[in-house]
């Protein structure tokens, strides 16, 4: 089972304008900062003959990238879609939320995409999705 912050995922789909196109099963994060090297020669420690530069960074990018699995019936509305949208790199928004209605909304495309068989037209799929922006979901009142 997905935990987010010890609380178990109640719902976790892709969606294409606010409408559910396919549940994932599972999903697997990256976050990356790229970070640069801001030391210069007064970022010294130790004493001569030891004395050596201690290497200082800032960050100043960042990257969320996501791989995930699951499944989407070809014949539902919208479903269709999601093939589509999933091979031509289209923008789709991957949710998930908890059992309380608290979670992320990212915002990205799929960069790689895969389908397998189906049963009476139930696919599984896996892919990678690449993250351009994220936002808070909050329950509805």
């Amino acid at each position: 089972m997905s935990t987010t912050e010890g609380v178990a995922v109640a719902g976790l789909v892709v969606k294409i304008d606010d409408q559910v196109v396919a549940k994932i099963r599972e999903i697997n994060w990256t976050n990356t900062i790229e970070k640069q090297d801001v030391s210069g020669s007064e970022d010294t420690e130790g004493t001569s003959p030891t004395k050596i530069t201690r290497i200082k960074a800032i960050p100043i990018s960042r990257e969320v990238t996501g791989e995930c699995s699951g499944i989407y019936i070809a014949d539902d509305t919208g479903q269709s879609d999601f093939r589509t949208a999933a091979e031509n790199g289209d923008t789709v928004d991957i949710e998930w939320t908890d059992q309380r209605g608290y979670g992320k909304t990212g915002t990205g495309f799929f960069e790689s995409f895969n389908i397998t068989g189906s049963l009476q037209n139930v696919y599984e799929f896996t892919g990678a999705f690449h993250i351009n922006s994220d936002e808070d979901v909050q329950p509805a009142s």
